[in-house]
């Protein structure tokens, strides 16, 4: 019997060549499939719910490729601008409106021109013990306070506490010789100086006096000096200087410790000293100097530094104080700023914004006149004649507010360049989150359009020209502007309110304007709001006046009522109250009628916004998408 067995790895020939073919396979049915199909997912987000829908694509041809298109949906508004009236308007031109409102950036700029790197330009020359004659003097005393050293001066200068003192400028050391008998015959002698560190040796000083033995004459003399090695019975000396042969002075410049070698010959009893002057060595003085130095830089860099994070800290708050202001706020400065702009313009110094006699009369009894809250201390009295003063003032504020349609100002900014040229740089450089708000500050001029309220022409005009408020009579002195303004109110009186406009055609409610649908439903009358089933309420706004029913036979019933709300349902209005019943049916339902705007059409057109909607088209005719 004959038996075999084979093992076959995954090493093998044959494995190999199966996965190969597999993978191959994988790969060839995969590019297919990604060739006639596409997949599309949609994904639709509703608050609290979330809806996916999957749509897959197949590619009918085997040739030709299949062309996925994607639009983006786009909404189209019907826009027409009507003109209710006519208004009597000021054309004005305003330079830098935003004046007041760029002080901030003043500020800021000033102080991001102080943020620079710490530079201390001090030379270590300038570093030094010595009295300057430039120096300024101290305070006159008794007795007199003698001037500083220079580098006290600058400590003062820079406000830093005052550093160590130089070395002594002159160290003088007594020295006595460690033998100063020396006897019959020749002997030595040693003085030894011991020179402190950071000195060196100026000049020696002898002083002394010797005698000799009894039958001889004695000799003495300093190694490497000048001293005479004479015979002498008797020797003084009385400050001596001690220099070399060459006339240098004995041991100058020498540090550390020093000997000096004595010689005596039949010398019975001396007695000497020796003074020796020291002064602080080169380096000495150019270590102490770099010390000062050094302790003015760290004071220095450690004020500099502080004052630049303070720096940083009040820029850092500027900066949010300017930008995080609500969008609101922001709009409302503006026209502040447009509306005091145009009182300076139109009126000039006529028309203070506070009585100059009230507000000294804060600042005479120390009311803080800063803060705004002056009117709020005890200064102006029940009885104060400075309260008529004030009610006239309040009053001249009440009209400027009442005259204008200060809601209705337009405004358009003109570019920097209108403005002081010196001052482009700068207002090209003014940065702010808010778009409308960096044009406002960047504006050079701003032309205003101010529009005056229905029957205040002629009141406005004394008011401009004579500065008389709630004055309607006609000026004594013509003006210009008297008949600009009468004839501005007459031509607005023409479509009298309540009675047809002469031009129906181009006046009148356009029928294409109303929004019209049927109730098949019966309501009312009710005293409060009432929900009314109606067909659609597509187009109904709330607010709105709507005419309800009509007019059937003898019976009026029609009124006309304000819509309050809509429910989202669609098919409901909800009216302020009912003052009729209305019956409708499925058969012959009642109108609801939201009538057109009023007023002259002055232009119509149409205009398209982009949705965030998406359309899907395959192989779309290009040449037919305009």
């Amino acid at each position: 019997v004959t038996s075999s067995y084979t093992g076959q790895g995954k090493e093998s020939t044959s494995a190999t060549e199966s996965r190969k073919h597999a993978t191959s396979l994988t790969q060839k049915a995969s590019t297919r499939s990604k060739q006639e199909h596409k997949v599309t997912i949609t994904t639709t987000t509703v608050t609290g719910t979330e809806q996916s829908t999957t749509r897959s694509l197949k590619n009918p041809s085997e040739l030709n490729a299949m062309r996925i298109d994607y639009f983006s949906m786009m909404r189209k508004w019907q826009v027409r601008l009507y003109r209710f009236g006519l208004r009597q308007t000021y054309d004005i031109v305003l330079p830098e409106p935003a004046a007041s409102l760029r002080a901030a950036y003043v500020e800021l700029a000033a102080l991001k021109a102080q943020l620079a790197p710490f530079v201390f330009t001090l030379p270590v020359s300038d570093i030094t013990p010595d009295v300057r004659v430039e120096d300024p003097e101290p305070p006159v005393t008794h007795p007199p306070t003698p001037k500083n050293p220079h580098y006290l001066v600058l400590a003062e200068r820079f406000h830093v506490p005052p550093p160590e003192p130089p070395p002594q400028p002159e160290l003088p050391l007594r020295v006595v010789p460690e033998q100063s008998t020396a006897g019959a015959g020749r002997s030595g002698g040693k003085a030894t100086v011991n020179v402190p560190g950071g000195y060196e040796i100026k000049s020696i000083v002898m002083n002394g006096h010797m005698t000799s033995t009894t039958s001889l004459k004695g000799r003495f003399t300093v190694e490497g000096t000048t001293i005479a090695f004479d015979p002498t019975d008797y020797k003084e000396y009385h400050d001596v200087y001690l220099v070399t042969p060459t006339g240098a002075l004995f041991m100058a410049g020498s540090t550390g410790v020093q000997p000096i070698v004595l010689v005596f010959e039949d010398i019975a009893t001396a007695t000497l000293e020796f003074t020796v002057h020291c002064v602080p060595t080169a380096a000495a003085m150019a270590q102490w100097r770099a010390d000062v130095w050094n302790s003015f830089y760290n004071s220095l860099q450690t004020q500099y530094y502080a004052q630049q994070q303070d720096i940083a800290g009040k820029i850092a708050a500027l900066e949010d104080r300017l930008e995080h202001v609500d969008t609101l706020t922001l709009r409302r400065e503006e026209n502040d700023e447009v509306m005091k702009g145009v009182l300076r313009y139109l009126l000039g110094g006529k028309f203070p914004t506070m009585p100059p006699e009230v507000v000294k009369e804060f600042v005479d009894k120390g009311v803080d006149v800063s803060h705004g809250t002056s009117f709020d201390s005890a200064v102006i009295g029940p009885d104060s004649t400075l309260w008529s003063v004030v009610r006239e003032f309040e009053n001249h504020v009440r009209f400027v507010n009442q005259a204008i349609e200060w809601e209705n100002v337009t405004s358009f900014l003109y570019s920097y360049f209108w403005d002081i040229p010196n001052s482009w740089a700068f207002i090209r450089t003014i940065r702010h989150p808010d778009a409308n708000r960096q044009a406002y500050l960047r504006a050079g001029s701003a032309r205003v359009v101010l529009t005056i309220r229905k029957g205040w022409e002629t009141r406005w005009a004394n008011f401009v020209e004579r500065g008389v408020i709630d004055d309607p009579a006609e000026p004594s002195t013509p003006s210009p502007y008297w008949s600009i303004a009468q004839e501005i109110a007459a031509y607005d009186d023409r479509n009298y309110p309540g009675i047809p406009p002469a031009n129906p055609g181009k006046n009148a409610a356009r029928i294409q304007d109303s929004v019209i649908t049927n109730a098949p439903v019966t309501v009312g009358p009710s005293s409060g709001p009432v929900s009314i089933q109606v067909e659609s309420s597509a187009g109904f706004t709330v607010g709105g006046r709507v005419v309800i029913d009509s007019v059937r036979d003898v019976v009026h019933v029609q009124e006309v009522q304000t819509i309050v709300s809509i429910p989202i349902d669609g098919t409901h209005l909800v009216v302020a109250k009912l003052n009729y019943q209305h019956v409708g049916t499925a058969a012959a339902p009642f109108p609801v009628v939201q009538p057109g705007e009023k007023g002259e059409l002055i232009a119509e057109w149409n205009e398209y916004t982009p949705t965030s909607g998406t359309d899907i088209a395959v192989s779309s005719n290009l040449g037919q998408i305009s």
